[in-house]
Parts: C-alpha cells; sequence; structure tokens
C-alpha cells in the first residue's frame, strides 16, 4: 500500500511540474505548455488538450510565466504601474464602443418599423429597444488586438471584474440609445420621403 501511493504521489508531482504556469495582471492562472515566445506574444497549448490548438496572448496582460523547470520569466518592468480603477474604466469605454452589438437588432428593427408605421408607430419600437438592459451576457468573451502577428482574438482580461462590467454596461447603454434614436430618425426621413413621393404622385396623376 505504502509503494503504492509512493508510485501515485510520484506521478502527480510529474504531471504538476510538467506544466508551465501563466500568472495574469486580472489575478488569474492558467496551466499551460507554452510553445513560443516572441516580442509581443506568447503562444501555448491548453494541458488538458495538448493535441487541441495553438492560442496566443500578447504579454501585455501577463505577470509572469513558470517553466516546469521551476524558473520564472517576469514581463513587468520595475517602472510597471500597478492597474487601478481609471485603467479598468478606460479599457471598458474602449471595449464597449469596439465591440459591443447588442444594439443591431434594435437598430433594425426601428429603422424599417418607423418607415413603414410612421414616426409615431416607430417611436414606441424604438423607446422599447433604447431601454434593453445591457448584461454581463453582452460583454465579450474575446477582445480584437493587433499582435505582433497581425489581428487576434485573446480572452478578455477583465472579464470578471465588477468595475469593468460595471462601465461596459453603463456606456453601452448609452451607446445603445444614441444607434437606435439614429435609427428613428433615419426611419422617419424615409417615412417622410415616400410620403412625399406618393403624394406627388396623386396630385400630378392626371397630368
Amino acid at each position: 500500500m505504502k509503494k503504492i501511493f509512493i508510485i501515485f504521489y510520484c506521478i502527480l508531482s510529474y504531471v504538476v511540474l510538467s506544466q508551465d504556469i501563466i500568472n495574469y495582471k486580472n489575478g488569474n492562472i492558467d496551466t499551460v505548455k507554452v510553445i513560443e515566445i516572441n516580442k509581443t506574444a506568447i503562444k501555448y497549448k491548453k494541458t488538458n488538450n495538448i493535441d487541441g490548438p495553438l492560442y496566443t496572448c500578447l504579454k501585455d496582460v501577463i505577470i509572469s510565466v513558470q517553466f516546469e523547470n521551476g524558473t520564472i520569466e517576469s514581463f513587468q518592468s520595475e517602472n510597471t504601474v500597478i492597474v487601478n480603477d481609471e485603467v479598468i474604466k478606460n479599457a471598458a469605454i474602449a471595449d464597449s464602443w469596439k465591440h459591443y452589438v447588442g444594439y443591431k437588432k434594435g437598430k433594425v428593427f426601428t429603422m424599417l418599423g418607423t418607415a413603414i408605421l410612421t414616426p409615431i408607430g416607430g417611436y414606441f419600437i424604438a423607446r422599447k429597444f433604447a431601454k434593453r438592459e445591457i448584461t454581463n451576457a453582452d460583454i465579450p468573451l474575446k477582445i480584437k488586438v493587433k499582435g505582433f502577428d497581425g489581428t487576434i482574438y485573446l480572452d478578455n482580461p477583465n472579464l470578471d471584474n465588477q468595475l469593468y462590467q460595471d462601465k461596459f454596461k453603463e456606456i453601452s447603454k448609452s451607446k445603445q440609445k444614441i444607434k437606435v434614436w439614429l435609427s428613428y430618425m433615419a426611419g422617419s426621413m424615409i417615412n417622410v420621403g415616400l410620403a412625399g413621393v406618393i403624394t406627388l404622385d396623386v396630385l400630378f396623376s392626371d397630368y
């Protein structure tokens, strides 16, 4: 029994030590197998799917990597400033304007509804979609960035940050209102234009 325990312990130790560990700036830790480190990013594979796809992560979101042999490579210089609330808020604002797309359905329905049902009918459609609640499900899981090898998609490093979530939803709400009401204005102009064309056609149909 003692020999079995020792063998099991050795196997477990080997499995743990054969993994590389990535420490992220947001506090997350990921056990991976690092394949390549270049000037701006780290390429790795998931340890639970070593034959799976190759992932890429920018060094900017990483503090350090601890390799299976115990050595640690740090990507945080002495002058690195700890991420504060203002940085998180700015990231949420930028990501909201760049990645929030939940308004698009309301934008289309509002424009078509206003053009067909007149601005009066379209107003109620616009108001409904402008007030749509923004949830954590609207926050992007992946962030599109330009890396060393071109445009890549990375895991959102602030996804679980409460301050980031609140700010993202606040800005997305404002963006949604702007987009929907601009669509309402466009639909109103289309409706007025169609009404004008029909009116002129009726007035001059006998000429």
